[in-house]
């Protein structure tokens, strides 16, 4: 792997783990739509870094998105719940629904890191 794309993985994981820690306290404090809004960005930056390796970059989040679903979901190298997890992810969601969300952020990032040497 190249350092910089090493770097780029490690920024974006460590911004994914950050923005998990801000979802868990908002939560905590019942802030449940910002709470949210940190646990869609963790697992948004969590998938980036993976695609990164693939060295795919996209302006929008639907083209993460997709290029996620084509390339890992539908070759059958993720699981087609964290399809679900992205996707529903950035829904309005209110009380308990950001707890869902939160764990799942975890089993995503942990997915993802075993593809980093």
């Amino acid at each position: 792997m190249q350092p910089k794309i090493r770097d780029l993985c490690t920024y974006r994981i460590e911004k994914a783990h950050n923005d998990l820690k801000a979802a868990k306290f908002l939560l905590e404090q019942k802030l449940f739509s910002q709470s949210l809004n940190r646990s869609y960005y963790a697992i948004f930056h969590i998938t980036r870094a993976l695609l990164a390796l693939d060295e795919f970059e996209s302006r929008k989040h639907t083209g993460i998105i997709a290029y996620f679903n084509k390339e890992y979901i539908a070759k059958g190298i993720f699981n087609k719940r964290f399809a679900k997890i992205i996707k529903y992810s950035d829904d309005n969601g209110t009380g308990l629904a950001g707890m869902p969300k939160i764990r799942s952020g975890k089993s995503g990032i942990g997915r993802v890191q075993t593809f980093f040497p």
